[in-house]
């Protein structure tokens, strides 16, 4: 969600959006390459929740292809589609699910990684910035 770290990955975008999608739950379930009882970010079904992030629109279609190593992308991560809801409408959107062979237990995101998160905070809900604030981190 950080806008920042977007760029510094090499994706060329032209608007950011706020989204949110409905009957998913944010999880810090995905196992850490680096760092152990660490967890990235993973949405799950969960239907009486939603999640909240940013939706970049990408200045061509290949762009999302750039992000895909960093997300570990076919190991880790596998990149999907989905509906999400913005202020413009439903909007396909590409986002990553965590692959269930690297989904651990008992994990916290470290602080670096929520502040990623947390530099959304332009496109994001207070009441959901509030939630993000809460998280236990690991340090």
């Amino acid at each position: 969600m950080d806008p920042e770290r977007v760029r510094t990955r090499g994706l060329q975008y032209e608007e950011i959006l706020g989204g949110t999608l409905a009957g998913y739950g944010l999880r810090f379930e995905k196992r850490s390459r680096n760092q152990i009882g660490a967890g990235h970010a993973n949405i799950v079904v969960s239907k009486n929740e939603y999640v909240e992030g940013l939706l970049f629109k990408l200045s061509d279609e290949h762009q999302i292809e750039k992000m895909d190593p960093f997300e570990g992308v076919p190991v880790h991560y596998a990149r999907d589609t989905i509906c999400v809801e913005s202020q413009v409408g439903m909007i396909l959107a590409w986002t990553y699910f965590a692959n269930s062979a690297v989904i651990g237990k008992n994990l916290k995101p470290p602080r670096w990684y929520l502040n990623h998160l947390l530099a959304g905070r332009l496109y994001l809900s207070p009441g959901y910035m509030k939630q993000l604030e809460q998280i236990d981190c690991l340090d």
